[in-house]
This record gives C-alpha cells, sequence and structure tokens, in this order.
C-alpha cells in the first residue's frame, strides 16, 4: 500500500473550504476540543504545524482534523496540504496509519474497532493490520478470536442476554447509523437488508425501536460539550427558566428573554455544522426549561440524541439511556423578544459603538452597577460597587463604531453571563445605542454565534 503514495511530499496551498470531511474514514471516536484549542493557542503564537494530509483530486481529509478544525476556528481561508495519490479503497487504512502514529494516543476501544474494521470491512490480511497499527500478528488474532466469540448479535440493545461491552456492537455502531440515515430516506426493509448483509427482520426491530426518532419533525446529535453550551446561552447559564427554539433548515435560532421590556434577552443562531447530525421535516418552534440543560449536563457520554416529537415534547438519547421531557404550560406568547439582526461577531447591527474588549477590564465576583460611556472615540467605566467606587478609561482591542453611546448593567448578572463556556475567552465584543441603557455582548465561531443584552 505504501508504494502508492508519492515519496516525496506534494505540498501546495488551497481553500479550506474545499477540504471534504469523511466522518466514514475517521479512525477516532470523536474529534478532541482541548486538542483542537492547544493547537488553536498554538497557530495565534506563530506556531508551524505540519501541513494537512489530502487524497488526490477529491481533498478529502487523511490526517489531520484536529488541525483542521484548529485553523478553521481562526477563519484561515487558506491552508498548505500535503497531497497523497491513493485510491479509495485504501483511504481509510492509510489514514489509520498516519493517525495512529502522531498526536493523540488511540484507545483500547479505538485500536480494536479498528482491527475488527480493517479485517472485515476492507479484508486486510493479519500481516497488513499489523503494519498499520503496530501491534502484533498475535494480540490482532487474539482480538479478532474474541470478536468472533462473543460478537453473534449485531446489537446489544435488541437481545439483552448479549453483553453490553460486545466487541462488534461498538464496532458496528456506524453501521447502526447508516442504517437509520436509509429507513430516514425512505429505503425499504429489503434493499436495506441486502446493502449490509443483515436479516429484514433486524432491520424492522430497528425501524420499530427508533419509531418516534425517525418520525419527529426535528432530530439532532451533538457533542455533549456542544450540546451544554447550546443549552447554556438559551438559557443564559440558568439565570433564565425557559427558552425558545426555532428549528429552520439552516439550523437553530435561539430568540430568548425573561418578559416584556426585561432584561436579560438572548438571541443566538447554530447552523447545521454544529450538529453531528441535524434532520428537519418542516420549520418548527420548540420550548424547553432549564431542567434540560441540567439533564444535559449530568449524561454520561460524549454525544446525545436529541428529538422533538411536538413543540413540547422532547426526548433525549444517549448510551443505553432515554428520557423524556414535557412543557406544555409553555407557548409562544412567553417570549416577547424584539427582532434583531446580528452582524457576524453577534452584536445587532442598530448599534451606534461596537467595541471588542479585554474581559479582566470588567471586576467579577463583585455586587454594583457599571456604566459604560462611549464619547469621542473613548470609552469610560465608571464603577459603583459596595467595595469601591472608581472611574478609568478602557482601552479597546478594536474599535468598528465610534459612536456616543451609554450603558448601565448589574456586575453580578454580567459576571454570571460571563461564566458561559462560549464567552470563556480573553476578548469579546460589546455594542451600545445612543438613546437606551442596554449593553450587548456577543461572540462567535464558524458555525453559531450569540447576543445577550443586559
Amino acid at each position: 500500500m505504501n508504494d502508492k503514495i508519492q515519496k516525496k511530499p506534494n505540498i501546495v496551498s488551497i481553500d479550506i473550504s474545499k477540504i471534504n470531511l469523511d466522518k466514514k474514514i475517521y479512525p477516532r471516536e470523536k474529534i478532541d476540543e482541548q486538542l483542537v484549542e492547544i493547537y488553536r493557542l498554538n497557530l495565534e503564537a506563530g506556531t508551524d504545524l505540519p501541513p494537512l494530509v489530502v487524497q488526490k483530486n477529491t481533498n478529502t481529509l487523511i490526517d489531520g482534523a484536529h488541525r483542521y478544525h484548529a485553523l478553521k476556528s481562526l477563519k484561515k481561508e487558506k491552508v498548505e496540504v500535503e497531497i497523497v495519490d491513493i485510491p479509495d479503497s485504501e483511504l481509510r487504512a492509510e489514514a489509520i496509519r498516519r493517525n495512529i502514529k502522531h498526536g493523540k494516543r488511540f484507545t483500547v476501544l479505538e485500536i480494536r474497532a479498528t482491527i475488527i474494521y480493517l479485517r472485515y470491512t476492507d479484508n486486510k490480511s493479519l500481516k497488513e493490520i499489523a503494519h498499520i497499527v503496530n501491534r502484533s500478528e498475535g494480540r490482532i488474532s487474539q482480538i479478532l478470536m474474541e470478536y468472533r466469540h462473543r460478537g453473534r448479535q449485531l446489537f446489544s440493545d435488541l437481545n439483552p442476554k448479549v453483553p453490553k461491552i460486545d466487541l462488534r456492537v461498538k464496532a458496528n455502531h456506524h453501521i447502526k447509523a447508516e442504517i437509520l440515515e436509509k429507513l430516514e430516506a425512505g429505503l425499504s426493509g429489503k434493499e436495506i437488508a441486502e446493502k449490509h448483509k443483515i436479516s429484514q427482520g433486524l432491520v424492522s426491530q430497528i425501524k420499530k425501536k427508533n419509531h418516534e426518532w425517525l418520525t419527529s419533525p426535528v432530530y439532532f446529535k451533538m457533542e455533549k460539550i456542544r450540546a451544554v453550551r447550546l443549552l447554556e446561552i438559551a438559557f443564559i447559564n440558568s439565570q433564565l427558566n425557559q427558552a425558545k427554539f426555532e428549528f429552520k433548515e439552516d439550523g437553530i435560532t435561539i430568540r430568548n428573554a425573561k418578559g416584556e421590556r426585561e432584561t436579560p434577552v438572548c438571541i443566538a443562531s447554530f447552523d447545521v455544522d454544529s450538529f453531528l447530525h441535524y434532520r428537519l421535516s418542516h420549520p418548527i418552534d420548540g420550548y424547553a426549561k432549564s431542567d434540560l440543560l441540567k439533564q444535559v449536563r449530568e449524561v454520561d457520554s460524549d454525544e446525545i440524541e436529541f428529538a422533538l416529537l411536538d413543540a413540547n415534547t422532547w426526548k433525549l438519547r444517549w448510551t443505553n439511556n432515554e428520557k423524556t421531557h414535557m412543557y406544555d404550560d409553555i407557548d409562544w406568547r412567553d417570549f416577547p423578544v424584539p427582532y434583531m439582526e446580528l452582524d457576524s461577531e453577534g452584536i445587532p447591527k442598530s448599534v451606534v459603538a461596537k467595541l471588542q474588549v479585554v474581559q479582566s477590564d470588567f471586576p467579577r465576583k463583585s455586587k454594583g452597577q457599571l456604566t459604560l460611556k462611549m464619547e469621542k472615540g473613548e470609552l469610560v467605566g465608571v464603577y459603583d460597587c459596595q467595595e469601591w467606587k472608581c472611574q478609568r478609561t478602557i482601552k479597546p482591542e478594536f474599535i468598528e463604531k465610534k459612536g456616543n453611546a451609554r450603558a448601565c448593567v448589574d456586575l453580578a448578572t454580567m459576571d454570571n453571563l460571563l461564566k458561559i463556556s462560549f464567552l470563556r475567552y480573553n476578548c469579546i465584543w460589546i455594542g451600545m445605542w445612543s438613546a437606551q441603557t442596554h449593553l450587548a455582548i456577543g461572540n462567535s465561531y464558524p458555525d453559531y454565534r450569540a447576543c445577550f443584552i443586559l
């Protein structure tokens, strides 16, 4: 296989938007957000990282997923890639071979699933697998023997007698996901059974078990860390008890407030790139309470599935668990949120003053008021706290709009807001109006943005 790869690296610069991500060949269970953040900080500091590795002609990413997400978070338009000429049939094997040699160490489950996949899906010999995963043929033979001995049933949740730690269940979880996707697409049980070489009865069992999930108006799947972030934003870190979610073809919009003319207010949008999977049969508004955030925080799983059965009924599913939450006492009249159009940084376009500031300019864990004044291009903060009072000039990192404006906020409310993971970064954007006392705080990523009005 190695002979098919160019020995001399062919490194070029291409648009990051042209890189094709194929989850089927990615050998790891999930993207490590902490590792992405480490790479992002290194890139910001000027550290050179190895180029991404892509397939010739298709630009399918073979190696460098964490570096790719770090580059994307920095909104890089051009990236260096190493182009390798390799057939489609060898893509996953090559991705495994490269990933296993560097970066984050493979887990035991990832190694076992990789060995089983290479043997029974790619039809690799023991010698070839040993070379790819850097393990002895004896160890590989032992894993495969355990798999054959214990993995007779495809999905353990369909047969209680099969151990929950069944290796084949874990290794073939992606097959179950593919079956569900094909059922959603309208394929018949016979077509799916022939495709995956399983019985129609098993397909029928999967369809029956997942009926509500397949027929729900909305279904989406997220990494837990992102689901927590979405709900923290929706409920403003539990400052609000209820939230409204507008499900649309391009993603989810959140518009939330305590009540008419009251603050804080939340306006946020998450596009489809925020989700591992997103399906919508028709646009619909959904309503929930903050106990949903508490439930998601307690979930012991890296990924969570959500289904909205109707406007007030949510289903959550994760490893061997499923919960239903109903909120029949909420409707659209509880959300008098004014319409505001946000810019790319998550700040309303109607503000007259827009600045990027360092979070350390705002006192934390203090009770009192902060009044911000923007006059003649200069930002002044007047702090009236229980412990002290002062006035000082704040030097913004960047000023986009210099209009005269004023805002007054409660420091305790602002401190609780800045605890949201979405805003736990060195700099944030703020916006102010000339005839109001409200302050807009915002931030954004390539796939979502949010604004809070205090």
